[in-house]
């Protein structure tokens, strides 16, 4: 079957990443499966480095398929106007004004009115779509499981995304952490997401603790990710965390509720061990290979 993705962009982000992830599976199980998007909306350096990924100038140069997919709000449009059967790959409910403190955006919330199979990364994100189609499959992302011996637990060491978006809880989760290397001087605290990482395997093997402070995450893959390394999660409620795990510390991300969550978990070896070894139980239900299964099936 030909299969086509359309994104806005080439750039890495972790939407993008699933779907590349799903595109070189489906090639792999005899799909003709490529991902197409606006060279007007990319940086030079992106640029045709991807497999199975082109820039269009013209819609007119994207080629004709059994499935076609689009992967966000911008690209409902441009999908709602090819031919081919259209799916919607709905990875996150893209108010992003309106998570800021804006308003909502009429123009996002009409694309979820076009003729088009929904598929939801999170039964989190069905709920918060205005229109969602009540019959339509939810699909988890999944996560290769890496071989991790036996983990470390002794000295806390602690692992979290960072970014400048306002949702993604940041700004309340840094003083926190401060607060709590001053308190314990065996701790370690270590970040990505504001740049590059060439090995973010390795700081997922030191850590054993992952905070994950996002209000609204669509799924959070970087939690899952820490879970398959062993990593006890700490989260807010207010996003998928709920539909994953049943053993962690869920706690709203109040700067106080936050700092008493990670402060249980540092403080206590055995609760740490406990959180980060159902952690990876939990992670091992969500493979990537059942994950490219099940969206393979929801597009077929």
């Amino acid at each position: 079957m030909k299969i086509t993705f359309i994104t806005p962009f080439n750039q890495h982000t972790g939407g993008i990443s699933v779907v590349r992830k799903y595109t070189k599976w489906l090639n792999l199980h005899g799909h003709d499966c490529q991902i197409w998007y606006p060279l007007r909306n990319n940086p030079m350096g992106w640029r045709n480095k991807q497999p199975y990924t082109h820039g269009y100038v013209s819609e007119k140069q994207i080629p004709n398929s059994d499935v076609i997919i689009a992967t966000s709000w911008e690209t409902a449009y441009i999908v709602n106007r090819l031919p081919g059967r259209h799916v919607y790959f709905i990875q996150h409910y893209e108010q992003w004004d309106y998570w800021n403190g804006g308003k909502i955006n009429p123009v996002i919330d009409a694309t979820y009115e076009m003729d088009m199979d929904h598929i939801y990364v999170s039964n989190f994100i069905k709920q918060l779509i205005p229109r969602k189609q009540e019959g339509s499959p939810v699909v988890h992302n999944g996560v290769d499981i890496p071989e991790i011996g036996k983990k470390g637990y002794t000295n806390p060491s602690i692992l979290y995304q960072a970014s400048s978006i306002k949702w993604k809880g940041t700004h309340i989760l840094e003083p926190v952490l401060e607060k709590i290397r001053k308190e314990h001087s065996n701790i370690n605290i270590a970040t990505y997401g504001l740049s590059w990482v060439p090995a973010l395997d390795a700081l997922y093997r030191q850590a054993n603790i992952f905070v994950n402070p996002s209000t609204v995450e669509g799924f959070g893959l970087p939690p899952l990710e820490a879970a398959s390394y062993g990593c006890a999660v700490i989260s807010t409620t207010t996003n998928a965390m709920p539909e994953l795990f049943s053993h962690n510390e869920m706690r709203w991300c109040t700067a106080d509720k936050l700092y008493d969550a990670i402060s249980d978990v540092v403080e206590n070896k055995g609760l740490r061990t406990y959180l980060g070894e159902q952690a990876r139980w939990t992670s091992l239900k969500y493979t990537f290979e059942n994950a490219a299964r099940e969206f393979e099936k929801a597009i077929l």
